[in-house]
C-alpha cells in the first residue's frame, strides 16, 4: 500500500476514534474541558490541570488508556508507528 493511501486510511481511522471517544465521554469530558479541569496535550492525550481534582484524574486516566489502546490498534492495522497515530490524533483534537 502506498504512503498516500496509508495516510488517508490512517486519518479516517483517527477521525473515527475521536468520534467514539468524544461521544463515550461527551458530557463528562466536555464539562471537564469547559471548566478547565483537563486540557488536550500536543500528543493526542489529555492532561489534568490539578491533581487534587480526583474526578478529573480518574477521567483522564480512563480516557487516555482507551485512546492509547485505540491508537495502538490503528497503528497496527495500518502498519504505521504509534507515534504517527498520536500526532495525527493531536492535530485532529486541536481543531
Amino acid at each position: 500500500m502506498n504512503n498516500t493511501l496509508k495516510m488517508i486510511k490512517h486519518g479516517a481511522a483517527v477521525m473515527a476514534l475521536i468520534a467514539v471517544t468524544s461521544s463515550a465521554w461527551a458530557l463528562d469530558l466536555k464539562d471537564a474541558k469547559a471548566s478547565g479541569a483537563v486540557k488536550e496535550k500536543g500528543n493526542g492525550y489529555l492532561v489534568v490541570v490539578s491533581e487534587t481534582n480526583k474526578d478529573a484524574v480518574a477521567l483522564v486516566k480512563d480516557v487516555n488508556g482507551k485512546r492509547k489502546a485505540k491508537y495502538a490498534d490503528i497503528a497496527k492495522r495500518n502498519n504505521i508507528s504509534l507515534g504517527s497515530v498520536e500526532k495525527q490524533a493531536a492535530k485532529k483534537l486541536s481543531q
